[in-house]
């Protein structure tokens, strides 16, 4: 399900990854007669700091800082959302993960391409990684915006019997045996209410920056194609990996 290969020499297909940029990924992939239904993207945040958690009571357990390593060091996100907006049909979405001092900046960007704003969404963890609670408020927040590529309808499956909440509560993927193999992981549950109300069945989505693969298992959940790009060499092998175990865990018993 992943493959490594020359930029050049790419003929894609769905159910797979790929081990190039993603910017390079998603032009060669707009030359294809069918665009995709619907993007997940979790780009770098651009948030690895220095922290003050050595002032935490509970030094023992604290953190030095936040390094998530150097993909999250320099990042344009003009870049990615140019050929975003190419490879997306007419009426597909742009579901774009990142920091809340970013948002602003990801709108004013895509907005420029064409892209449609709708809405800001909301994860909010039930497990979130704790910090200075004396001075600081509990960071469980993530913000996701939602942009919709004009000249089609868009879809919405409204899940809830009075209205969808943006506010979308699910724990982080920890503990409990589970192995957490990127730093900035998303839980499947969340992807998998993401491609339910923003896709239907049989719809392509496609995952810019795959790290964990857990866009691909949503999809794999939910009746979905998937097409992804994970550009670190590392990570796109332990996605692959999770992907291929979670494919043989769904294959029929003979």
């Amino acid at each position: 399900m992943g493959i490594r290969v020359k930029e050049e020499t790419i003929h894609f297909e769905y159910g797979r990854i790929y081990n190039v940029d993603c910017v390079k990924g998603m032009e060669k992939l707009s030359q294809s007669e069918r665009g995709v239904d619907l993007i997940i993207a979790d780009p770098p945040y651009i948030i690895s700091r220095e922290s003050n958690f050595h002032t935490m009571k509970d030094r023992k357990n604290a953190r030095t800082g936040t390094h998530f390593g150097e993909w999250d060091q320099e990042f344009d996100n003009a870049l990615w959302l140019e050929k975003a907006y190419g490879v997306l049909k007419k009426g597909g979405s742009l579901i774009a993960f990142n920091d809340f001092k970013k948002v602003s900046e990801i709108i004013s960007l895509a907005t420029q391409l064409g892209f449609i704003y709708k809405d800001v969404l909301v994860w909010e963890k039930s497990n979130p990684m704790p910090r200075n609670r004396d001075r600081r408020y509990v960071p469980s927040l993530e913000m996701m915006i939602w942009f919709v590529k004009p000249g089609g309808r868009w879809t919405f499956n409204r899940h809830s019997l009075t209205y969808e909440s943006p506010v979308l509560k699910f724990a982080s993927e920890s503990g409990g045996g589970f192995k957490r193999i990127h730093p900035t992981q998303k839980p499947v549950k969340l992807i998998e209410r993401l491609l339910q109300i923003h896709s239907n069945a049989g719809d392509i989505v496609l995952d810019p920056f795959m790290g964990s693969g857990a866009t691909a298992i949503a999809a794999m959940n939910t009746s979905r194609q998937f097409i992804g790009f994970e550009l670190d060499t590392h990570y796109y092998t332990l996605a692959n990996e999770r992907i291929q175990e979670h494919h043989s865990a769904l294959r029929p018993v003979a």
